[in-house]
């Protein structure tokens, strides 16, 4: 009965262990402090050291999240969202959709590709 009582605690001891470990090496997350109003925001969609991201007409660079970018990465899209500064003061977009934009002639190059 006590080796079983003491299985049991070191089995709970190593969970837990884990639990904190696995915390502790997560990725650290920009958070942001509150969204602000919703806005319509054309730029190219490219995929950043940080992440995908959006070179806006206003020349800011937006974080995106929210919706899956990946089908639009080199393309240029109008997207609809919500727009705030994370605590890292970036630009970040809670996109509620995204659309490609039909009007777009030849496609700029992201920022990655002009500095090459």
């Amino acid at each position: 009965m006590r080796k079983a009582s003491v299985m049991g605690r070191t089995c709970g001891v190593l969970l837990l262990g884990l639990a904190l470990a696995l915390a502790m090496f997560q990725p650290a997350q920009a958070t942001v402090e509150a969204w602000g109003e919703e806005y319509v925001i054309r730029g190219l969609v490219y995929e950043s050291d940080d992440g995908i991201v959006l070179a806006g007409e206003d020349e800011v660079i937006y974080r995106l999240e929210g919706l899956d970018m990946g089908p639009y990465l080199e393309s240029v899209v109008e997207v609809v969202g919500q727009v705030a500064e994370n605590e890292f003061g970036e630009a970040v977009i809670l996109v509620s959709s995204v659309s490609l934009d039909e009007n777009a002639g030849e496609s700029p190059q992201s920022p990655n590709e002009t500095a090459q």
